[in-house]
């Protein structure tokens, strides 16, 4: 008997791929990771956000959505984040936004 294949859990994902109610539930436990001081509570939502849309967890279990200006919606690993402030606060790249349109560029 061999062993069955796997197939690999994607690193990113486009939030606008994910069917909406997929998408709201999705958000849904964003919310609830970014409204929580509990680092347990953070890495729970997170978890279950990750399986939710057949996301690898990254190794620290933290993932975001890219809020660049160009709108893009990629959800990433938190680790893999360009940081920005826009003068309203940090903003969170993607890589492939850091790379194509860096900081204030992508306005």
């Amino acid at each position: 008997m061999t062993p069955a294949r796997t197939t690999p859990q994607a690193t990113e994902v486009n939030l606008f791929d994910l069917p909406l109610p997929i998408r709201d539930k999705f958000l849904d436990y964003m919310d609830q990771a970014d409204t929580t001081i509990s680092v347990t509570e953070i890495r729970l939502a997170h978890t279950a956000a990750a399986q939710l849309i057949g996301m690898q967890l990254p190794p620290r279990g933290e993932i975001a959505v890219c809020s660049c200006p160009c709108f893009c919606q990629i959800i990433f690993d938190v680790d893999q984040a360009h940081e920005y402030n826009d003068g309203y606060g940090p903003t969170f790249q993607c890589p492939g936004c850091a790379d194509d349109h860096p900081g204030r560029d992508a306005e």
